[in-house]
């Protein structure tokens, strides 16, 4: 008998980071992004948990773009056996190599540091992942071009979208056993300054879609949001704004993170952030709702991150 194609949610359930979701059964078993928690400490902690699929036993892995909530937790999956093709669009190939190299280095220091400090539990403090591991991620990169459908395991092709978000992010069409199912990836405006807008979905069964701000209506752009802290800045002030993550966690509306570290005028002292702060004083207004959002009830849900659903 062969084992029902099912759908199964690894990550961002309940918290918006760790974004990693399974398609698996007798079509294959493929991720649809590989993220990183990031947050608070007990969210970062659960980059440590065992994986739930050994990574030997992954056919393949699509990225809808280049942020490390997405694509972070790829080095990892490969020390750990992976050794599969990573699929993604030329510009998050690009990107997201910059990223995972920028990240393994944070992760080596971050562990000196801890070392040096001794407030790590482990001896000796350990990186979740090392330089060598995001390059061996990052050979695997197979560039896929948005539109182009490819067979990426026995029965289950995938296409890519243009989702809007940042350079080379995508929306994921997924086609395996008869059904299709779409993942949204992180969505962009349809007004950048840059990028192209978002394309219209295409026709699906089963639409999983990111909804970090569901609840939220976008404002009109104001340069005068990121200006200010700029010119403070510039002036030898230091900005902690905070990200996606932790405006979400505050309650907050997500502003451009900046970080500024300078000097004040005339000063050779030179300042340095070792450490992300962890909480903030904000006096941002609170966020405003959508008037056609409601909340539903989560009564009776099944465990996203143990049970996986058939589609």
């Amino acid at each position: 008998m062969q084992e029902p194609t099912s759908l199964r949610f690894l990550g961002a359930a309940q918290t918006v980071t760790g974004s990693t979701f399974l398609i698996q059964g007798h079509a294959g078993r493929v991720l649809i992004d590989c993220g990183m928690y990031q947050g608070s400490r007990e969210l970062r902690r659960r980059n440590w948990a065992t994986f739930p699929v050994a990574g030997h036993d992954i056919d393949a892995v699509v990225l809808s773009h280049a942020h490390l909530d997405h694509c972070g937790w790829l080095p990892r999956l490969v020390r750990r056996g992976f050794n599969g093709p990573v699929h993604c669009s030329p510009w998050t190939a690009k990107v997201a190599a910059i990223v995972l190299r920028d990240a393994a280095h944070l992760q080596e220091e971050e562990a000196e540091y801890a070392a040096l400090r001794g407030y790590s539990k482990r001896r000796p403090p350990l990186p979740l992942f090392d330089t060598t591991d995001a390059e061996r991620a990052i050979s695997l990169f197979r560039e896929l071009d948005h539109g182009a459908l490819k067979q990426i395991a026995p029965r289950l092709s995938v296409r890519l979208h243009r989702a809007g978000h940042i350079l080379g992010s995508s929306t994921v069409e997924a086609q395996a056993a008869g059904r299709t199912v779409v993942f949204s990836g992180d969505l962009g405006r349809d007004s950048h300054p840059l990028l192209n807008p978002p394309d219209p979905l295409p026709e699906a069964d089963v639409v999983v879609v990111e909804s970090t701000y569901g609840d939220q209506v976008h404002g009109p752009r104001r340069a005068d949001d990121i200006a200010e802290p700029i010119r403070s800045a510039l002036a030898g002030e230091l900005h902690l704004v905070p990200g996606k993550e932790e405006s979400k966690r505050l309650n907050q509306p997500h502003r451009p993170s900046i970080i500024a570290t300078t000097s004040s005028p005339g000063s050779n002292q030179r300042r340095r952030l070792r450490r992300p702060a962890t909480s903030y004083t904000a006096s941002w207004k609170p966020p405003t709702p959508c008037p056609t959002a409601s909340t539903p009830s989560l009564a009776g849900a099944p465990s996203f991150l143990s049970t996986p659903s058939a589609f």
